[in-house]
């Protein structure tokens, strides 16, 4: 978790919790290129979890984005 303080700082552009690769990714939401890829593969989430990473979850907050990472990395 050592990157959130560089991760929060980016919010000002808006971001959001997707998939990149196969992988979890923190994708920057102006040019859809991923900012952070994280070493988690998708596909093994439950369904719901794949289906909402597949839309892409909107981060406007750093309580949004602690609180994903807490639900999806812990």
């Amino acid at each position: 978790m050592k990157h959130i303080g560089i991760l929060t700082a980016l919010l000002a552009f808006g971001l959001y919790l997707g998939i990149y690769n196969g992988n979890v990714a923190l994708i920057d939401s102006e040019n859809h290129a991923p900012v952070q890829v994280f070493p988690y593969r998708a596909d093994l989430f439950p369904d719901a979890d794949q289906k909402a990473l597949e839309k892409g979850i909107p981060i406007s907050s750093k309580k949004d984005l602690l609180r994903l990472f807490e639900d999806y990395f812990s």
